[in-house]
């Protein structure tokens, strides 16, 4: 990037005030506001070239993804997302409009989503392009839902569909804050988290943190269209990874609830119960077979 001040400069034309932003982009730090009576939410992630988007990927996705992930993990919280920090480190000669561009795409789901993008920085270096996005929502006290609140008999639900992601929907996905936010007000749920790593990784973690197991139906398990049909359907759902869906864990009761109000598009598949025993697979006929040990890992 060849003029880092030029870059700055668009950029704190774009800056947003007002609304509980009292300082943003162009000083030191931002100066930002809370809803009175409720507690911070952070949330941090990064992206890098070659892990997590490709270099002729368009950079207005590349800086979508960087935001979207974090929005995710916002909505798995069941928090409110508020303000965003943006940290790029730019391939040294990388062109003008190339930060512009991804900026950009953070700013058009920022707006989506009621964001505010309040700071962060740019650097150049030697290697290749990788954004590091932190947002601050908020939440009531004591109404996060955590991944460890998960107890046997409730219902494990996921949102959307499964698999297929690469190469190109990981770049286009919606968080699930609003569904997110229903399913607080309808339920809440009893434990959630987002679907980064794949099911089968990530419903372990979650069994993992709440000291339970869980039985799978696998003919319960909702396979993304952009899975190809075959034997390899069900694995490709469970492990493929960077789905971004919700999945969370409801007692039988507040589940009715949710399933007789749920007011979104976007489908929820209940999918297995959680269990005092181990994290299983169940066939149609009942068989129960160990979780897979896949799932998506970052290289």
């Amino acid at each position: 990037m060849a003029d880092e001040l030029e870059f700055h400069r668009w950029l704190r034309g774009r800056a947003e005030v007002g609304t509980g932003v009292d300082i943003s982009i162009g000083d030191d730090g931002a100066v930002c506001a809370l809803p009175e009576g409720t507690r911070m939410v952070l949330v941090a992630d990064a992206i890098a070239e070659g892990s997590h988007f490709l270099s002729d990927d368009a950079p207005e996705l590349v800086g979508r993804k960087a935001l979207a992930r974090n929005l995710s993990d916002i909505a798995a919280m069941g928090a409110t997302p508020l303000y965003a920090l943006a940290t790029a480190a730019l391939p040294r000669g990388c062109p003008d409009d190339v930060p512009r561009r991804i900026t950009t795409g953070m700013l058009e789901l920022a707006r989506e989503f009621g964001v505010r993008l309040v700071g962060g920085d740019t650097v150049s270096h030697d290697g290749k392009t990788v954004l590091s996005v932190t947002v601050v929502g908020s939440v009531a006290p004591g109404a996060a839902v955590l991944r460890s609140g998960a107890r046997p008999g409730d219902v494990v639900v996921v949102t959307g569909r499964l698999g297929g992601s690469f190469p190109h929907r990981h770049l286009r996905f919606t968080p699930r804050v609003a569904e997110a936010r229903s399913l607080v007000a309808l339920g809440p749920p009893s434990a959630m988290m987002d679907l980064s790593d794949g099911m089968a990784l990530d419903l372990r973690r979650l069994c993992e943190a709440s000291g339970v197991g869980a039985d799978i139906e696998t003919a319960r398990i909702p396979v993304h269209p952009d899975v190809a049909a075959g034997p390899e359907a069900i694995r490709h759902a469970l492990e493929d990874g960077e789905d971004y869906e919700l999945l969370f864990t409801i007692g039988p009761d507040a589940w009715e609830s949710v399933r007789a109000s749920w007011p979104h598009e976007v489908p929820l598949t209940p999918v297995g119960r959680i269990t005092a025993g181990a994290l299983r697979l169940v066939s149609e006929g009942g068989v129960g077979v160990p979780w897979p040990r896949g799932g998506h890992v970052h290289t």
